[in-house]
């Protein structure tokens, strides 16, 4: 169902706002309504196979950053003594 719905504005006395309504009845067609079963269709669950496996490739390659002495000289002078500022 589509409702439009005209109402006065807050701030304004004589101005309006039109609102829009839609219902998912509106759509009867829609391919982004969600399953009525409570589970995902087969295909959503097999596009998503792609994304997690960069998601994991990606968590693997980071842990080898996590105590990495990446950072160059005054890069590492600053970081230092953010470290301390913040330490007060």
């Amino acid at each position: 169902m589509i409702r439009l719905t005209t109402v006065p504005a807050t701030n304004a006395g004589t101005a309006t706002a039109t609102v829009i309504s839609v219902s998912a009845d509106a759509l009867p067609g829609s391919r982004w309504r969600l399953p009525t079963t409570g589970q995902a269709p087969a295909h959503m669950v097999l596009a998503a196979v792609p994304l997690a496996g960069v998601l994991v490739i990606q968590a693997a390659l980071s842990v080898r950053l996590l105590r990495a002495d990446t950072a160059y000289q005054g890069e590492a002078a600053s970081l230092w003594a953010g470290h301390l500022e913040w330490a007060h």
